[in-house]
């Protein structure tokens, strides 16, 4: 087993009172790590209160290893936080709130991953990206249909609104992202987990030589 170094922090930037992110890092066996990462959003504190729930509710979904069936439990845990948030909403004061997440279980050397919104994966590996999770927004949907280049898409106005999210007054079922297959690791992969508020201030491109050469703790 390839030794993992893990580390989480969140910032509430300069724009912003509250911080609405929310994350996990939960060991789930020698070999064996969750790792969730969600953006909230919402009024009256709500999307601070929807990205913890979330969190909450895929730890208590996914709670040991080995999984039996990963992309259908991954699945399953981000459809139970669905439920989990818009429950929530409904007896709040916020009834739109709502929250992004994406999901990497680990388990030895693969790791599989799920997503719901524009909250990010991304694997490095001798410097460049080799895989990233794919946005649920209108922008990213224009990209695939051929009417935007993604360097039109990362500017446009409609940037951020979601095609899928956790809750956010949707009561319909939500349908997660989930790679079918697991991501090999090898020794020297990075794998990075992150809301918008990172990837809106820098191009992907960009990311890696940030952080290429420091200890973990101070990349974060």
């Amino acid at each position: 087993m390839t030794t993992l170094y893990i580390h989480g922090q969140k910032d509430v930037g300069q724009q912003r009172e509250r911080n609405e992110d929310d994350y996990r890092i939960t060991p789930r066996g020698a070999e064996s790590w969750l790792l969730v990462v969600c953006d909230g959003m919402g009024g009256h504190g709500g999307g601070h209160i929807a990205s913890a729930v979330a969190c909450e509710t895929i730890t208590q979904h996914l709670p040991a290893a080995p999984l039996p069936e990963p992309p259908a439990e991954i699945y399953e845990a981000l459809r139970t936080a669905n439920v989990a948030v818009t429950q929530r909403a409904e007896c709040s004061s916020d009834p739109a709130m709502g929250t992004t997440a994406v999901i990497a279980w680990i388990e030895d050397e693969q790791c599989w991953t799920g997503w719901v919104g524009d909250s990010r994966l991304y694997r490095f590996r001798g410097g460049h990206i080799i895989d990233q999770t794919i946005d649920h927004t209108r922008v990213q949907a224009m990209v695939e249909m051929g009417l935007l280049s993604p360097e039109q898409a990362k500017d446009h106005p409609d940037a951020h609104i979601l095609t899928q999210a956790i809750g956010g007054g949707d009561r319909s079922d939500v349908r997660p992202s989930v790679w079918n297959e697991p991501m090999e690791l090898e020794h020297g992969d990075v794998l990075l987990m992150c809301s918008d508020g990172l990837y809106d201030l820098i191009d992907d491109t960009e990311i890696y030589p940030l952080i290429a050469g420091l200890h973990y703790q101070k990349a974060v």
